[in-house]
């Protein structure tokens, strides 16, 4: 399971004290986007560890191409793949699509 790193927690302590500088915000900015995973890997160990098989953070490398995959989790004889994204916006969901 994943865990908030110590520079994550370290700039966002600072940043209820002071102004974050422009490198100081853009690296925490990075680092949170990896948080809905932390939190994600928190529920599932919480509420479906003992019951299922859970893989995180899968690299699969097949001839030339390479998938990084956030979540697999093995229930019986149906796998589920989960990607957790950190998009800001507008979306719809079309013809099996989002857009």
């Amino acid at each position: 399971m994943r865990h908030k790193s110590e520079k994550q927690q370290w700039l966002e302590t600072i940043s209820y004290q002071r102004r974050l500088n422009r490198n100081e915000q853009a690296e925490l900015s990075k680092l949170q986007k990896l948080s809905g995973e932390v939190r994600m890997d928190e529920k599932t160990q919480r509420f479906l560890a003992k019951k299922l098989i859970i893989l995180d953070d899968l690299t699969l490398k097949y001839q030339k191409t390479v998938v990084q995959i956030d979540k697999i989790i093995l229930a019986g004889n149906t796998v589920y793949v989960i990607d957790i994204k950190n998009y800001y916006g507008a979306y719809t969901f079309s013809q099996n699509n989002w857009y």
